[in-house]
């Protein structure tokens, strides 16, 4: 059997949107945005040159206030940063909660809030003003609202966030189960989730996430779909949390819950948390930022994307693109892509192709998803940690004279085309792809 097979006469689902990105475009990035056909951005740790948007903080500013009395919302900001968002044609996966980055003050928003179901009847009217029409507002259907964001990140030594909900495990699962379960009742058709971990198959976390889960089946609560983080360099880390979640999620019943992964990044995890914290080791902090704006990374997140299209992944979204930081490595400054954003922008061809078709790839770090039909279809190939050689590639269910296409994302390539080739085909196209590491494919083949 070829090292990367396909067979165009099964279909095997859809293509999952899957190459979401965190918060709004810029105005040189909106462009790029739509060339890769973004089809969900997260909101959270968002920036419109203040941090006074998206924040359940920055909406409902004055937590004394009556939360009926529209007087007491100031929408103007996070009104304003959505419509940059649905210019792009993304739709929104809305994080409930707070940003905590460079705030003056962290302890006013990582604190419990004082009512949770208060809390909770806020959040309702913030839904109520994106897609009911609430105090002057819009009908923009926005599906996914989001509870809370990493609120483990302190449990294991490692990370330099220290805290973002300030209560014991099981105050955060009482807020979660109150304040979810009141959206709920009062918006039943939105999907609310959550929570947002950090590594939650990490064994301090595990257990919170575990506790969690016990909290949840004895309380009443809304957990329409579950999301998490996944920071990573290796493709067995990424298939590792998967398998936890999904075993955890299995002992409960939820075995099908829908997965968001609402932070997706290319990180060294060896210590590198704990390592942010440090003031003496700028230059190799460096090294670790420049690679994540590598071809390596690239090759990283097209991994992770083939990973996630067979999983119970539902969307994911690769964070950020709206604050220069060391964490936006999308774009540059001035607003031009760098390498990880081209395997983003590539996977649309796939998601072009049409219907997701059954692929297998056999080969060590090598990793492949097919869409299409006999007629047209698209390859997209990651090529992280495998060996530079010539790989047997097979299509099955193709005859006929077609004409193939290989386009390349590498160190001197970005989704431009490598090579093109005539090839025969009687029941099955075969042939051989020549792939280097840290690289990232399409190879499309057409009917003639």
């Amino acid at each position: 059997m070829a090292e990367i097979h396909v067979n165009a006469q099964n279909i095997t689902g859809i293509v999952k949107p899957l190459n979401g990105l965190c918060n709004a475009p810029q105005k040189r990035t909106l462009k790029y945005w739509q060339k890769a056909g973004v089809p969900y951005t997260r909101l959270h740790d968002s920036f419109l040159g203040v941090w006074h948007v998206v924040d359940v903080s920055a909406v409902f500013p004055d937590f004394s206030k009556d939360e009926n009395d529209p007087a007491s919302y100031d929408f103007v900001m996070t009104d304003r940063y959505i419509q940059k968002v649905l210019e792009s044609g993304a739709g929104i996966v809305y994080r409930l909660g707070e940003t905590v980055y460079d705030m003056p003050d962290v302890t006013k928003i990582t604190a419990p809030p004082a009512n949770y179901e208060k809390w909770g009847r806020i959040c309702a009217h913030i839904v109520k003003h994106y897609n009911e029409g609430w105090n002057d507002g819009f009908h923009y259907g926005i599906k996914y609202w989001e509870i809370w964001n990493e609120p483990d990140s302190d449990i294991d030594d490692d990370c330099m966030l220290k805290g973002t909900f300030k209560a014991p495990a099981q105050e955060f699962y009482r807020f979660y189960a109150e304040a979810s379960h009141t959206i709920k009742q009062l918006c039943p058709d939105v999907l609310v989730g959550g929570y947002a971990p950090c590594a939650v198959n990490d064994p301090g976390r595990y257990e919170f996430f575990l506790g969690f889960l016990d909290y949840m089946d004895q309380h009443p609560h809304a957990f329409d779909f579950m999301s998490f983080h996944a920071y990573a360099d290796s493709a067995d880390k990424l298939r590792l949390r998967l398998k936890k979640i999904g075993d955890a999620l299995r002992a409960h019943g939820l075995e099908v819950l829908p997965l968001l992964v609402t932070e997706v990044g290319y990180f060294w995890e060896n210590r590198m948390w704990a390592e942010l914290a440090r003031d003496d080791n700028e230059y190799r902090i460096n090294e670790l930022v420049e690679d994540m704006r590598s071809p390596r990374a690239a090759a990283f997140y097209a991994c992770a994307l083939c990973i996630f299209q067979n999983s119970n992944v539902a969307v994911a979204n690769f964070y950020r693109t709206d604050y220069m930081t060391m964490w936006e490595n999308l774009f540059t400054e001035a607003g031009s892509p760098r390498k990880p954003y081209w395997a983003l922008e590539m996977f649309r061809r796939l998601r072009d192709a049409g219907d997701a078709l059954q692929c297998a790839c056999s080969a060590d770090g090598v990793f492949a998803l097919a869409a299409g039909s006999k007629n047209k279809c698209a390859v997209y190939i990651s090529q992280y940690t495998g060996i530079a050689r010539r790989y047997s590639f097979q299509i099955d269910g193709l005859s006929g004279a077609y004409r193939m296409r290989i386009r390349a994302l590498d160190d001197v390539r970005n989704d431009e085309i490598l090579e093109e080739r005539d090839l025969s085909a009687d029941g099955a196209l075969k042939t051989e792809v020549y792939l280097r590491p840290c690289s990232v494919y399409v190879i499309e083949t057409e009917l003639q």
